[in-house]
């Protein structure tokens, strides 16, 4: 079958470059999408404009849509079944409307009167290249089932005290913003780790045996810190806790180290007692120690420093310094993000921010949630309120002190 893929114009700020040149899973969008479709048995080919599509049936898909291979998997045999031109669409649920929904596809009535969100992903049998495809290509909402797993939090997070992530190997969603790479690497993590799986399922297969020799153990209760693939040459100390992860090679995991469901780069360095949760590190990365990073996505050489950082995005090269933090969340209303020049609503309470290529953010400074600060940019504390000569004139909240006795400076 034939598959192609539709380049589209639009930069994501602030990085100022197209989704496709974007990292998803330490992947680059278009390399993932052609990864899937290829896969699928499909033989792939890029266009910039549908009058280029010559074959039918065709898959068609937007360079920025990131979808599972589970997603298009079900997408193309319900359409093949369904027969005539059909459109991905899923039902609205915690899958779609939990994280930064403002950024999903468009959301429209499905035929039984439910809502569904639309994506730019089409099985043609047919086109008239004079319309949009959207006008020629009925809905087709593609069947899954969503899993929810509940963690507790505090009443003043959560007035349940429970905090939901839905997880399921279907997801779709159209990287328009900087914050859709967060959903695509947090709310895709399953279907990525699922296709890994049947591509490497030898090493799953002995995954036990590996665990209960890298844990010396013959209880299974301690395999579960030792259940990860990794790549060539990586250091993995003793102490450290590496889980339902997937290591790149030369990956050093120092001691006292927590790795959990997360996608780890080449020469990717974690640090003694870092912590790195549901996140996607790409190569040179490196975590110092002691911090704690959830959800977020780091690009290729950054150093995060920060004590804890949530929900948020590093562009190359980039620092942020111990001291420096973003704001994650809102007590009132959602956070609002910057989208084609306009402060709009994200549809969400949890969501941090994101540094532009060689952005660096000095020790104590701190940012509002989602926010984004552009290329090159540096954040510094004010110079002013550093001491610069002892012996000149002092700041009031600094007092000189020689051989115990004080000193007026």
């Amino acid at each position: 079958m034939q598959a192609y893929i539709l380049k589209t114009d639009h930069l994501i700020a602030p990085f100022m470059r197209p989704a496709r040149q974007l990292r998803v899973h330490n992947v680059p969008l278009g390399s993932w999408q052609e990864t899937v479709l290829a896969s699928l048995g499909c033989d792939v080919e890029w266009i910039e404009s549908v009058q280029r599509i010559r074959k039918f049936p065709a898959l068609v898909v937007h360079d920025n849509l990131f979808a599972t291979q589970q997603a298009l998997k079900t997408f193309l045999r319900q359409a093949r079944q369904a027969k005539g031109n059909r459109r991905a669409a899923l039902d609205t649920s915690l899958l779609t409307e939990q994280m930064v929904p403002a950024l999903q596809g468009p959301l429209l009535p499905g035929a039984d009167g439910n809502s569904l969100r639309a994506y730019d992903g089409y099985y043609l049998e047919q086109l008239d290249a004079a319309q949009p495809l959207d006008k020629q290509t009925p809905l087709l909402p593609i069947s899954h089932h969503v899993r929810l797993r509940r963690f507790r939090a505090n009443g003043q997070f959560e007035a349940s005290r429970r905090f939901t992530l839905p997880v399921s190997s279907v997801f779709m969603i159209p990287v328009r913003h900087w914050a859709a790479l967060l959903a695509a690497n947090l709310l895709g993590m399953p279907g990525f780790f699922l296709h890994t799986a049947r591509r490497r399922w030898a090493e799953l297969l002995l995954m036990p045996l590996l665990a209960a020799c890298r844990s010396q153990s013959v209880f299974p209760g301690g395999w579960r810190a030792k259940t990860y693939l990794p790549g060539r040459r990586c250091s993995v100390a003793a102490s450290a806790h590496v889980e339902a992860s997937i290591l790149g090679r030369n990956v050093r995991i120092e001691p006292q180290a927590v790795v959990r469901n997360s996608v780890l780069g080449d020469f990717v360095e974690v640090r003694a007692g870092a912590v790195v949760d549901g996140c996607s590190l790409g190569p040179e990365v490196i975590v110092e120690m002691g911090s704690r990073l959830r959800g977020c996505v780091v690009e290729q050489g950054a150093c995060v420093g920060t004590r804890f950082v949530q929900l948020s995005m590093f562009g190359q090269e980039s620092v942020i310094c111990p001291g420096a933090g973003i704001t994650d969340f809102v007590l009132r209303g959602t956070v609002k993000i910057d989208v084609d020049g306009r402060k709009i609503s994200s549809g969400s309470r949890y969501l941090g921010g994101c540094l532009g290529e060689g952005v660096f953010l000095g020790p104590n400074v701190g940012l509002p949630g989602g926010i984004q600060i552009p290329n090159g940019c540096q954040l510094i504390p004010n110079p002013r309120m550093a001491v610069t000569d002892a012996a000149a004139s002092l700041p009031q909240h600094v007092l000189r002190v020689d051989r115990g006795r004080r000193r007026a400076a």
